[in-house]
C-alpha cells in the first residue's frame, strides 16, 4: 500500500525549482497573473468586481450580463490565454505556427476541414443580443492580452499572442464539437476491414445481444452501433421523491482527456439579468454545464451517427465527377500553412458536392464527409440561452439552437421538475445501400434535411422519477425518429440505476459517492471463469477468487484480467486490428494524429464482452502465458504486485511537457486512479499495441452535484487547477482533492474574498 500524499504538498517534478528559476531568468516564464485592485477598461458600462474562493474559482458581481461576460473573457484570457489559443489554432489548422513541425500532422488534416470559414460566418448568424453580449466577451479576452505578460507557452515558442475575434470563439466551438463526434472514423475503420469480414464479424457477432438499457424508456432495444464507443460521461437526474431534502438532485461527470491546465473553467456570474454558476470553457462565453436561478443541467456525450462518408469515383482526369446526370468538378485550392522556425507548407484542400475530402480510396476515388458541424456553428446563441432558461419551455427553446455536439442533457428546476432531452441535429437519411460509405456518384444517399427539433428525444417528470444517461443508446428501434451512433453497451448506465435503487434518500454525499464507483460486473463474471482454468498458475487462483469486482488503484486482480483480454485477442484478430488508419500512414505515439493511430479503437468497451462471448474458441492458455510474461516484463515477477494503479500512467498532459527540458516546469507526476471503461469511474487505457504500463485516455474532468431548490447546497470539483500557470499554486492544487472524490461549495454559498475590480473609464 501506497503512502498517500500529505494535503498541499506540492505535486512538482523532480527539476522544478532550478528548471522554472533559470527559465524565469532567462525571461521565458512570465508572472504569475496578477490584476491590480483597480483597473479600468472601455466596454465596460458599470463597475465589476471580481472575488475568488480558496481555489480560485471567481465570483463576478455585475450591473449586466454584458459586463459580466466581459469580465468572464478577462479571466479566460488571464488564466488560459495559450489553451485558448491552441484550440483556435486546432480547428483553423494552424497548429504548425505554434508548434512547429509537429502540429503539421493536424493541419494537413484539419486545414481542409474548412471550419475557419463557417467560424468567420457563424457570427453573422447570431441574433443581435447575442452578438452583443458575445462582443462583450471578447472585449474582455482582448482587454488581458493587451495587458498581461504574454503567457510563458508563448514565449518559449517565441510566437506572438493575436487579438481575439468572434470567429475565434466559434473555432473552440469547432474544435469542441469534432472531439465529441468520431461516427467517421468507425466508418473508415469498418471500410478498411472491407476484406476482412471474418474480423468484423468478430468484433461484431450478428448474434450479439441487444442493448436494452436505452435513455428513454418503452423505446424497445438498440442494435450496438459498428464501432461502440467505450469512454465518456456520466450524468443522471432524481425527483424529489428520491431525495432527503424532497426536491430534485442533478449530478454530472463529463469524462474527457486529463489536461494542463483542465478543459473546465469553474465560474459564478451575477447580475440582475445574468446569474449562473457552474463549468464553462475558456474561449466560449457562459456556462456549459450548471444552474441559474431556476433550473439546473447537467450533459453527456450522445455521439450520434451523423457524419457521413461519400466515396465519389473521379474522371480519368482526376478533376472532375459525376451525380446521376450531373457533373461537378472538385474545389480544389492550395493553402499555405505556416510552420514555426521552418517554411511554410503546401496543403492541398478538396471539397466535393457533398464536403470536404478527409481521405483517398484508391487511384481514382476520394472520400467525403458530411456533418453539421461544418456549417456555422449556434453554440454560442443556445448556450446563453441556456443559461438565462426559467423553466422548460425557455430550457427546450434555447437548446434547439443546438446542433452539434449532440448532447443528452439532464434537468432539474425549482419546481420540483425534472427531465432529459437529447439536443443536437439529426438529418433525416433515405434508405440506402448496406455498407460503411455512401455512393457519392448518385443523390439517392442525400440527407433530406434533419428532423425537427420538438421530435428529439426528451422526458418530462419520468413516472419513475429517475433519469440516468451514460453515453449508452438514446431511444431503442421503436421511436420515430432514429437516433444510431457510438453508443456503450449500458454497463455504466445499469450500474448506476443500481446504485440509485439501493438509497430511497439520495443527498449530495450518496450523488458524490456513485461518481467514484469503480465495480464492474464483467470483470467479476471473467475472473471466476479464468480462476477454474486449468492453466492459470496455482498462486494466481486465490487472486481471482477474491477479486471483489472494484477496480481500485490497489488492486492486483484487474491488472491480470485486462492483461489475458488483450493478449486473448486472435492473432489473425489482431494483424487486422494493428494496421494504420490511413492507408500509408505510419502509425506513431497516441495523440500524434487527429484520429485513431490505428484500427485497435473499434473495440470500444467490448474487450472484455468480446472474450467472455467468444471464450471456447479462444486460446486461453496462450492468453494466459502471455498476460504472465508481459506482466513480468512490465511489472516485475511478482503478479500480487501488479496493482492497477501502477499498471497504467494517468496524468495530466500539458503540450509542451514532452520537451524534455519543459517537462518538469510544466509536466507533474502521475496520479494512481482506478477505474476502466466499464466502471462509473472512467478511465480506459489507450488499446494495443501500446506497452504497459499504459496511458489512461480519458479521467473524470469535473464533478457536480445540484438543487435547483436550494443553490447554495451545490457542490463541485476540477480535476487539475484554475490556472494555466505552471508557477501558481492553483495549476495543479484540485489534482489530490479530486482523485480523491472531494467537492466544494459552488455559487451562492462560495467563501470568497479580496479580487479586484474592473470599472469603465471616468465619465463613461
Amino acid at each position: 500500500m501506497r503512502r498517500a500524499r500529505r494535503p498541499g504538498r506540492p505535486r512538482h517534478l523532480p527539476g522544478f525549482q532550478r528548471a522554472s528559476r533559470v527559465m524565469t531568468l532567462l525571461g521565458r516564464l512570465a508572472p504569475v497573473p496578477g490584476t491590480p485592485p483597480i483597473t479600468t477598461f472601455a466596454g465596460l458600462d458599470a463597475p465589476v468586481h471580481v472575488a475568488f474562493d480558496p481555489r480560485a474559482t471567481p465570483r463576478v458581481e455585475a450591473q449586466s450580463a454584458r459586463d459580466a461576460l466581459f469580465a468572464q473573457g478577462f479571466l479566460h484570457a488571464r488564466e488560459r490565454a495559450f489553451q485558448m489559443d491552441m484550440a483556435r489554432r486546432w480547428s483553423a489548422g494552424r497548429l504548425a505556427e505554434l508548434l512547429g513541425p509537429s502540429g503539421l500532422p493536424f493541419d494537413r488534416f484539419t486545414r481542409p476541414l474548412g471550419l475557419a470559414a463557417s467560424a468567420h460566418e457563424a457570427p453573422d448568424t447570431w441574433p443581435d443580443a447575442i452578438r452583443r453580449q458575445a462582443e462583450a466577451y471578447v472585449a474582455g479576452i482582448n482587454a488581458a492580452f493587451s495587458t498581461l505578460p504574454i503567457p510563458s507557452e508563448h514565449r518559449f515558442l517565441k510566437v506572438a499572442l493575436e487579438p481575439w475575434t468572434l470567429a475565434d470563439t466559434a473555432l473552440v466551438a469547432g474544435q469542441l464539437a469534432w472531439l465529441l463526434n468520431d461516427v467517421w472514423q468507425a466508418r473508415w475503420a469498418q471500410h478498411r476491414l472491407a476484406d476482412r469480414p471474418d474480423v468484423w464479424a468478430w468484433i461484431h457477432p450478428p448474434d450479439w445481444p441487444p442493448v436494452s438499457a436505452v435513455i428513454v424508456p418503452g423505446t424497445g432495444s438498440a442494435a450496438p452501433h459498428a464501432g461502440t464507443a467505450g469512454a465518456g460521461s456520466n450524468n443522471w437526474v432524481v425527483s424529489g421523491a428520491h431525495t432527503a431534502s424532497g426536491h430534485p438532485l442533478l449530478a454530472n461527470d463529463p469524462h474527457l482527456p486529463t489536461v494542463f491546465p483542465s478543459t473546465w473553467y469553474a465560474v459564478y456570474l451575477e447580475s440582475p439579468d445574468l446569474s449562473v454558476f457552474g463549468a464553462s470553457i475558456p474561449g466560449i462565453p457562459g456556462v456549459i454545464v450548471g444552474q441559474n436561478r431556476d433550473i439546473a443541467w447537467g450533459v453527456t456525450n450522445v455521439n450520434p451517427d451523423v457524419q457521413d462518408l461519400y466515396r465519389v469515383v473521379l474522371a480519368a482526369d482526376g478533376r472532375h465527377y459525376q451525380v446521376d446526370e450531373e457533373s461537378y468538378e472538385l474545389d480544389t485550392h492550395v493553402e499555405s500553412v505556416g510552420v514555426r522556425a521552418g517554411q511554410p507548407v503546401a496543403v492541398p484542400c478538396r471539397r466535393t458536392c457533398w464536403g470536404p475530402v478527409v481521405a483517398e480510396d484508391g487511384p481514382s476515388a476520394v472520400v467525403s464527409l458530411a456533418w453539421p458541424g461544418l456549417a456555422p456553428s449556434p453554440v454560442v446563441p443556445a448556450v446563453l440561452g441556456l443559461n438565462r432558461a426559467q423553466d422548460w419551455e425557455a430550457f427546450t427553446a434555447a437548446l434547439a439552437e443546438w446542433t452539434v455536439p449532440a448532447q443528452n442533457f439532464v434537468y432539474a428546476d425549482r419546481q420540483g421538475h425534472i427531465g432529459y432531452l437529447m439536443a443536437g441535429a439529426l438529418p433525416r437519411r433515405p434508405e440506402r445501400a448496406p455498407g460503411p460509405l455512401v455512393d457519392g456518384n448518385t443523390r439517392r444517399g442525400a440527407w433530406d434535411g434533419f428532423w425537427p427539433a420538438a421530435s428529439h428525444p426528451h422526458l418530462w417528470d419520468p413516472p419513475g422519477g429517475v433519469v440516468v444517461t451514460a453515453n449508452n443508446p438514446v431511444v431503442g428501434d421503436k421511436f420515430a425518429v432514429p437516433v444510431p451512433g457510438r453508443f456503450t453497451l449500458g454497463d455504466r448506465a445499469r450500474r448506476i440505476r443500481e446504485l440509485l435503487d439501493e438509497t430511497h434518500q439520495h443527498t449530495v454525499e450518496t450523488f458524490a459517492a456513485i461518481q467514484l464507483d469503480v465495480y464492474a460486473e464483467q470483470l467479476v463474471s471473467l475472473a471466476r471463469r479464468l480462476a477454474q482454468h486449468p492453466a492459470l498458475p496455482p498462486a494466481l487462483v486465490p487472486l481471482l477468487d477474491q477479486f471483489d469486482g472494484r477496480l481500485t488503484a490497489d488492486a492486483a486482480a484487474p491488472t491480470l484480467l485486462h492483461l489475458f483480454c488483450w493478449s486473448a485477442v486472435p492473432g489473425w484478430v489482431r494483424e487486422a486490428l494493428d494496421q494504420p488508419f490511413f492507408p500509408g500512414q505510419a502509425p506513431g505515439a497516441p495523440g500524434a494524429h487527429p484520429h485513431p493511430e490505428r484500427l485497435w479503437e473499434l473495440l470500444g468497451d467490448r474487450l472484455v464482452a468480446l472474450v467472455l462471448f467468444h471464450w471456447d474458441t479462444l486460446d486461453v492458455a496462450g492468453g494466459i502465458a502471455q498476460a504472465v510474461a508481459t506482466g513480468t516484463q512490465a511489472l516485475g515477477p511478482d503478479p500480487l504486485a501488479w496493482t492497477w494503479g501502477d499498471a497504467r500512467i494517468v496524468r495530466a498532459l500539458h503540450p509542451l511537457a514532452t520537451a524534455a527540458r519543459l517537462a518538469p516546469v510544466f509536466g507533474r507526476p502521475r496520479i494512481r486512479l482506478g477505474g476502466s471503461s466499464l466502471t462509473v469511474l472512467q478511465a480506459p487505457e489507450i488499446p494495443d499495441p501500446v506497452p504497459w504500463p499504459r496511458p489512461v485516455r480519458i479521467t473524470p474532468s469535473w464533478r457536480m452535484v445540484l438543487d435547483p431548490q436550494n443553490p447554495s447546497a451545490a457542490q463541485s470539483a476540477i480535476a487539475t487547477g484554475q490556472s494555466g500557470h505552471p508557477l501558481s499554486p492553483h495549476y495543479d492544487d484540485a489534482v489530490d482533492p479530486f482523485a480523491a472524490g472531494a467537492l466544494f461549495r459552488l455559487g451562492p454559498s462560495m467563501p470568497v474574498s479580496g479580487g479586484f475590480t474592473l470599472r469603465p473609464p471616468d465619465g463613461a
